[in-house]
């Protein structure tokens, strides 16, 4: 009777443990996608076509966060850190926005019909539907593909998915150079310049012929602003015509500049071709028209470069004087020390004078 027991509860646990799952992920994967669809739909916006780069970044994400049983946005692997950069790694250069939502959910050991994938595509959508910021993915306009992938954990029946959204840019011909000039993107490293410092100075920028001019009233300032060898400047040339009202503005894809990139001149040869008289002020050469894009309709801003970084980008502002209320200014009157003695000796005279005034004798 005994051995009748252990031999039941042995026969038992090995039914368990040779239970498997079984889901179309592609069909659970296109169904999450038609709901999203059907969604961004009743609020009047694009609907979202599946792409194949998104979709090894997703699956890559989703066996990242199985294997290391967390759920997360970042991965350890510097090339795969976060979800633009795992875009990239599977060749998605033309993609300018991205964005990502994660989720774990815990479902049952068995084999998923279609009824029941319906039903668990719903349990996803809804999931990210409920939370705020997930649901700004969901309806962001800007965004024109997507695709969704998953992993499955076994021991602790937990799903992982992963859904990426991205746009993808505009490649900008006639480019100045191929490798933007050697210079690095935006890191945590950067140097943080004030805005109102890249305002200033994106605002205090001139075309004379075919060179653009720097116009800035303060060179002590600009030292400091600028205050090592490889910090420099460089011109973002955009045409007009990147502007459309009836499509999205035609950007290029590149995550330094959104135009034509002039090359960078730096900080020694900014100040060494100062021409200001005033030796307060600096005027010098930031950049050159490039040939072909002589003659157009152009919006010149400015690429800030901290240790050959770069670490802002400020296009001109405009500022119509108008919306602005004057500040309250209260007039002091100063008198200066060095002629106290005069204006003492004018007072007295002219008290003088209006004494002799009064004394005169009344005309009858």
């Amino acid at each position: 009777m005994k051995y009748y027991l252990i031999f039941s509860l042995f026969i038992f646990s090995i039914s368990i443990d040779a239970q498997e799952i079984s889901i179309d992920y592609n069909l659970l994967g296109n169904k999450v996608i038609e709901l999203i669809n059907q969604h961004r739909k009743t609020l009047r916006l694009q609907e979202l076509k599946k792409d194949l780069v998104l979709l090894k970044a997703a699956k890559d994400h989703s066996e990242y966060m199985l294997t290391n049983n967390v759920l997360t946005h970042e991965q350890n692997n510097v090339s795969k850190k976060f979800p633009k950069n795992r875009i990239l790694f599977y060749d998605g250069k033309m993609f300018d926005t991205f964005g990502e939502n994660v989720l774990f959910t815990a479902i049952e050991l068995k084999k998923y019909n279609s009824t029941e994938i319906d039903i668990l595509a719903k349990k996803l959508f809804l999931q990210w539907k409920n939370s705020p910021p997930h649901y700004k993915n969901i309806i962001y306009q800007n965004y024109e593909f997507t695709d969704i992938a998953f992993s499955f954990d076994k021991k602790q029946k937990r799903l992982y998915a992963t859904n990426v959204f991205g746009a993808k840019g505009f490649i900008i011909p006639n480019q100045l150079s191929e490798n933007t000039f050697g210079l690095t993107e935006k890191s945590t490293f950067c140097k943080e310049i004030q805005e109102s410092d890249q305002i200033h100075i994106g605002n205090s920028i001139r075309i004379e012929g075919n060179d653009v001019i720097l116009y800035y009233y303060d060179i002590e300032k600009f030292k400091r602003i600028l205050s090592e060898e490889k910090d420099a400047i460089a011109i973002d040339f955009v045409e007009e015509n990147q502007f459309t009202c009836d499509s999205k503005n035609k950007f290029d894809v590149s995550s330094i500049y959104d135009g034509t990139l002039s090359q960078p001149i730096y900080r020694n040869e900014l100040l060494a071709n100062n021409r200001a008289e005033n030796k307060l002020k600096l005027i010098t050469k930031v950049g050159e028209i490039p040939a072909h894009l002589r003659g157009k309709n152009l919006t010149l801003s400015t690429v800030f470069i901290i240790n050959n970084c770069a670490c802002s980008y400020s296009s001109p502002v405009k500022v119509d004087s108008r919306s602005l209320s004057l500040l309250e200014v209260k007039p002091i009157l100063e008198i200066p020390k060095t002629r106290n003695s005069q204006i003492k000796e004018s007072l007295e005279q002219k008290n003088i004078l209006l004494l002799l005034d009064e004394m005169k004798p009344l005309k009858n």
